[in-house]
């Protein structure tokens, strides 16, 4: 008697625990690329100069997902335009999260030195996001990219 119903236990487990056939699990491919560019402040003018141009980022999963690093030149305007809104060049990013360790930068405020982001857009069925990591010496550029 044990036998038979621990057998039929063990049956009904696997047919409830299976996958169903209705194909209700879908995987989304994503992708992550970035680039660095070497800054220094310039706290007088609220700008950083930009001592060496980033290398394109493509992905290889997404052809619409890229960097082109080429806008990024030169001395790039600044303005903290209140806690949670950052104007970075001609672009508008929000607060995403602070660094882990920032290094402060003399005469910059200490909340530029984080994370922004711009809010997400979705092109060809792709939603793209692009952060900025903002630190003494560097920006980082990444797009993390979902489809």
């Amino acid at each position: 008697m044990f036998k038979k119903f621990y057998t039929l236990v063990c049956v009904l487990i696997l047919c409830s625990c299976g996958a169903e056939s209705n194909d209700s699990t879908l995987i989304t491919p994503s992708d992550s690329i970035s680039s660095t560019v070497k800054v220094v402040f310039n706290s007088a003018n609220d700008s950083m100069t930009v001592l060496e141009k980033g290398r394109d980022a493509q992905s290889q999963v997404f052809g619409i997902c890229s960097l082109d690093m080429s806008p990024i030149t030169g001395d790039l305007p600044y303005n903290l335009l209140d806690q949670n809104t950052l104007e970075l060049g001609s672009s508008s990013f929000t607060f995403k999260r602070a660094l882990t360790a920032p290094k402060i930068e003399p005469g910059v405020a200490s909340r530029i030195f984080s994370v922004w982001g711009n809010p997400d857009i979705i092109r060809e069925g792709v939603t793209l996001s692009l952060e900025v990591a903002i630190e003494a010496d560097q920006l980082t550029f990444r797009m993390n990219c979902s489809g």
